[in-house]
Parts: C-alpha cells; sequence; structure tokens
C-alpha cells in the first residue's frame, strides 16, 4: 500500500521502487523482474483505458516505439531469464539494475525544472527510425532490469516530438503497458513469477493509489518527488556498490 500511495502521489514509476523492494525481501533478481512487470502491467491496464478514451496515444510514434521496443524487451527478458541466475553473472545484473536506478532518479529529479509546454512546438518526426531506436534501447534496459520505460522515453519526447503534454504521458503510458504485458508473458511462461506475491503488492498498491490520487491537491508533489528521487539514487548506488 505505500507504494501505491507513493506512485499515486509522485507518479514515479513503480518499477524504481518495486524492484528493490522484492530483491531486499531476498527474491532473485530474475523473479523480482518477472514480479515487477506482472504488477506494472496491471496498474497500467486503467491508465491506458482512459488516456486511449481521451485520445492521448498518438499511433504513429506509438508503432515506431514498440517495433524497436518489442524486440529490445523480449530480447532483455530472455538474457535476463536464461542467465539472471547464474552466480558469475550476478554482479553484471546488479551493477545493471543499480545504473538504472540511478538513472531514473536522476531523470525524474531533473525533469522537475523542466519548462512548462502547453502547446506543440511543431517540429520532429513521428515517422523516424529513430524513435525505433530508442524503443530498442530502452525496450533492452526494461527487459534486463523492469525499469526505465516511462522515464527514459519521457526526455526524448519533451526534446524530440511535437506533442502536447497530455499526449505525451499517453504514448508513453502506452508505451510502458505493451513493454511490461510482453515481458511478464516470457516470465510467466519461464516460471520467474512470484504470483503470490505480485497479488498481494497490487491489491495493496491498488488502495494506495487511490488514496495518493486523492492527496495530491494536499501534498507538496514537488518536493516529495524530489526526497524520492534521492532515495531511488542512493538505493542504486546501494546496489551498485554492493556489487
Amino acid at each position: 500500500m505505500t507504494i501505491g500511495l507513493l506512485i499515486g502521489l509522485t507518479g514515479m514509476g513503480g518499477g524504481s521502487l518495486i524492484t528493490p523492494l522484492l530483491l531486499w525481501l531476498g527474491l532473485p533478481l530474475p523473479s523480482a523482474v518477472g514480479t515487477d512487470m506482472v504488477i506494472v502491467a496491471f496498474t497500467k491496464l486503467v491508465a491506458v483505458w482512459q488516456h486511449r478514451r481521451q485520445k492521448n496515444i498518438v499511433g504513429p510514434l506509438l508503432r515506431y516505439l514498440l517495433a524497436g521496443g518489442l524486440p529490445g524487451v523480449v530480447g532483455g527478458t530472455l538474457f535476463l531469464t536464461r542467465w539472471g541466475y547464474r552466480p558469475e553473472l550476478k554482479h553484471f545484473f546488479l551493477v545493471a539494475l543499480g545504473c538504472a536506478l540511478m538513472g531514473a532518479a536522476l531523470l525524474s529529479f531533473l525533469f522537475l525544472f523542466r519548462p512548462p509546454q502547453t502547446a506543440p512546438r511543431g517540429r520532429g518526426d513521428l515517422h523516424s527510425i529513430g524513435w525505433a531506436a530508442a524503443g530498442a534501447a530502452i525496450g533492452l534496459v526494461v527487459g534486463v532490469t523492469s525499469i526505465g520505460a516511462a522515464t527514459l522515453l519521457s526526455p526524448f519526447l519533451l526534446l524530440f516530438s511535437p506533442l502536447l503534454p497530455r499526449e505525451m504521458v499517453g504514448t508513453d503510458i502506452a508505451f510502458s503497458l505493451v513493454l511490461s504485458l510482453t515481458a511478464s508473458t516470457l516470465h510467466l511462461a519461464a516460471g520467474t513469477v512470484d504470483g503470490r506475491m505480485a497479488l498481494n503488492i497490487l491489491l495493496g498498491s491498488a488502495i494506495g493509489v487511490y488514496i495518493g490520487s486523492r492527496l495530491t491537491l494536499h501534498v507538496p508533489q514537488r518536493s516529495l518527488r524530489a526526497l524520492l528521487s534521492g532515495v531511488v539514487f542512493l538505493v542504486g548506488m546501494h546496489w551498485v556498490v554492493r556489487s
């Protein structure tokens, strides 16, 4: 419930919070990532449905992102499920996780200072192979660490796309959902999902997200998000140093 509350209050991705928690609870990295993927997929379903109703999802851009993102997340997930339990590669995976956490926290913190945008800027190309390349890189990171889809895509959309802010959010969440569903399916097939843990966290986080969303009008979100970004950064540094 605490994780859901923080997500509802700050909008930070569940992967940055859930995967470290599952590792701390003793799950092996492949199981922690797989369980997190299932949780993230379910939590984003309602959000994508709502954004689709509001026509916030830009189809042409999403298709290019998925053209690269799907092979990337499949490759990263297969690599993790096949090699993630090998002791000699544990160092690599934990360092990758730590770096992803630190990068996600840093980007989240920097986004607190982005200038407001209320209208499209009329530049950028929604039919570019560059979007597929960005999707592939993000998909690979997501597949190996479960962290990154929404956080890593946001800067690309902000800097290089002509989308409105609501379209950025909708397209970003839709991209993240498809990657999460794909990775979840592969993890379920590989047996690297702790179903009981996922169900418990889902039930608690659903309540927490609802409460957190209602509290956003009464809590200083920028300060809380900055604090949480710092905590996530320190957690990532912990895994890098520990490895």
